[in-house]
């Protein structure tokens, strides 16, 4: 970061509220309420409120990122779907 501010010293404006994380994971505030419960989403729960970090929740969407495959892979992955009849 340019302000020599690290994650593991976030700033206020790093930290963000149910309404603001909803709108950054592009879930809704249910959502996020449920994974915040099942422990599934990064989270700060302090006073019986709960906060973010953006760059966690950041990280977090990063770690759902799936590889691209080729075209000729694809290709080959949907022959054997049709052959195997599944």
């Amino acid at each position: 970061m340019s302000n020599g501010i690290t994650p593991t010293h976030p700033t206020v404006e790093d930290l963000l509220d149910i309404d603001a994380a909803a709108a950054l994971v592009k879930l809704k505030r249910t959502t996020v309420y449920a994974l915040t419960s099942r422990r599934q989403i990064p989270h700060l729960k302090r006073g019986g409120r709960l906060y973010f970090l953006k760059h966690e929740l950041l990280e977090w969407l990063l770690q759902g990122r799936r590889d691209v495959i080729s075209t000729v892979t694809a290709d080959r992955h949907l022959s054997s779907i049709r052959k195997g009849g599944a």
